[in-house]
């Protein structure tokens, strides 16, 4: 069984699931800005989807209730920052036009 570092826990199949398709989804946008036009809400989708993965990848996803609260601060906080990034590139994308 591989090890984990103490201050990761190990992640569940539904977060592997997550993680593989948050950086797909960050590479497809990735490569969407830097090959067809560097439109803004693509580059804030391929970081916000980016920073997902890593706070994915951090503390994990699809916990029970009665699992301990994710223990890297950094993580969460990724997680909420790449969230407002998701956001704001799909505005930038269909409110502005961009």
């Amino acid at each position: 069984m591989p090890m984990t570092p103490p201050d990761r826990p190990a992640l569940s199949a539904a977060s592997r699931v997550l993680l593989a398709l948050e950086l797909l989804i960050a590479v497809f946008h990735a490569g969407d800005f830097l090959f067809d036009g560097r439109r803004p809400g693509n580059l804030l989708a391929a970081i916000g989807f980016g920073l997902l993965a890593w706070g994915t990848w951090r503390n994990g996803a699809f916990r029970r209730m009665d699992e301990p609260t994710p223990l890297h601060a950094g993580g969460r906080n990724a997680t909420i920052i790449g969230t407002l990034f998701v956001l704001v590139s799909f505005f930038v994308r269909y409110a502005l036009g961009r």
